[in-house]
């Protein structure tokens, strides 16, 4: 599955905590956090996932919430979970 994710907002991307891969798609940085709740805007990153690069349970476990960083309108990322 793939997500869109807007700038200036952190956006859910996974709904099972302990099984997950995402990627980001897009040639922009993507903003992650790991929270149970969406974190403010103004949070700072525990990951930043370049162009290509993804995470996955085997880096850590949680529900991960991601926002564009720098002027990227958007970023597509790739999901699979389960």
């Amino acid at each position: 599955m793939r997500k869109t994710l807007l700038k200036n907002v952190y956006t859910q991307i996974n709904t099972d905590p302990a099984s997950y891969l995402i990627q980001n798609l897009s040639k922009y940085k993507l903003g992650v956090i790991v929270s149970d709740t969406q974190p403010g805007s103004g949070e700072s990153e525990d990951f930043i996932l370049e162009g290509g690069c993804g995470i996955g349970n085997n880096h850590t476990e949680g529900i991960i919430w991601g926002k564009p960083l720098s002027s990227a309108p958007q970023v597509i990322v790739g999901l699979v979970e389960g």
